[in-house]
């Protein structure tokens, strides 16, 4: 399993950081996550219905597979998390084995919480974007590349 790209975006749809890793060409992937936007926002749409089939998600962000990376050269799939904030953020993976589930939570809780440590800061400008939040993004994409799959 390899992470093809981190995007974080916003409440209003707006792309916050937009990360590809390894040979991943940054267009079509931009593509590919935007469009699963629709799909996340059809999901939580549905969760706020009360009676609706899913029903509320019970308080957990996680929501899963966001579909295929379609138009990609990458065999990626798109898993999704959306905050209650409104903050979303999207992964693509490249999986050659079993998805480990629990550890696909774990890895989108922690990059939650490198945004929220980023926005928390008194000195924070206009972008997350800094060197700091991107060298610890890479540092938590590479700890959690060889846990999300068994062999």
């Amino acid at each position: 399993m390899s992470v093809a790209c981190v995007c974080y975006v916003g409440r209003q749809s707006e792309p916050l950081c937009f990360r590809v890793y390894g040979d991943t060409e940054e267009l079509p992937m931009q593509f590919a996550a935007y469009a699963a936007l629709d799909v996340i926002d059809e999901r939580l749409a549905s969760e706020q219905q009360p009676g609706a089939p899913g029903g509320p998600s019970g308080g957990d962000s996680y929501l899963g597979l966001a579909g295929p990376s379609l138009g990609t050269a990458q065999d990626a799939s798109l898993f999704a998390y959306a905050a209650p904030t409104g903050l979303k953020i999207i992964v693509a993976l490249t999986l050659r084995g079993a998805l480990q589930e629990q550890e696909l939570r774990a890895f989108f809780k922690r990059l939650h919480r490198l945004y929220a440590d980023a926005v928390s800061n008194p000195f924070f400008l206009d972008t997350v974007e800094t060197p700091r939040f991107l060298s610890q993004l890479d540092a938590i994409v590479q700890y959690y590349t060889d846990r999300l799959e068994t062999p």
